[in-house]
């Protein structure tokens, strides 16, 4: 599970063995124009956190590809269309595995 202080709001997100990951954003509150949701995941091996999607203003059920072990997920929002890194850590949606 993916949380946020101050949020009901909850996205679930996995990944397989094989490296496919899902994440349900359905239940993230939808975002005002100029504002997208953005995925990023943290690399178990060095700590480094790297982005896996852009998930847009109103995200569902998304997939991603990660190629290295991940140790957690998170979902912040950024403006349109993205940031390459550094994601804005306010407001984000934090899970570990």
């Amino acid at each position: 599970e993916l949380v946020a202080e101050g949020s009901d709001a909850v996205a679930i997100g996995l990944i397989d063995q094989d490296g496919h990951g899902y994440l349900d954003g359905s239940t993230l509150p939808p975002l005002e124009s100029g504002l997208t949701y953005q995925l990023w995941g943290v690399i178990a091996e060095n700590g480094d956190v790297v982005s896996l999607g852009i998930l847009g203003s109103t995200p569902e059920l998304e997939t991603f590809t990660v190629e290295s072990e991940v140790a957690a997920l998170a979902v912040t929002i950024e403006q349109s269309p993205g940031v390459i890194s550094d994601g804005n850590p306010d407001g984000a949606f934090v899970g570990t595995f």
